[in-house]
């Protein structure tokens, strides 16, 4: 996968499944959308990382 300078880019892992959560909360809040969220951190998990998975995260930081 390209890398842009100062960034990194790779697949999520577990350890990121709180703060994709609070990503995904954070967005709905923005969007005005929060009645619609009804993934959990522990739906989260078995989607990305259960077997099988039903869904792939990435994960993007910026290096300061």
């Amino acid at each position: 996968m390209p890398q842009s300078p100062g960034f990194t880019i790779r697949a999520a892992t577990e350890d990121d499944v709180t703060r994709l959560m609070a990503l995904i909360q954070d967005l709905a809040v923005y969007e005005k959308l929060t009645h619609e969220v009804v993934a959990t951190e522990e739906s989260l998990r078995g989607r990305c990382f259960g077997e099988p998975p039903t869904a792939d995260c990435g994960s993007a930081h910026h290096e300061r």
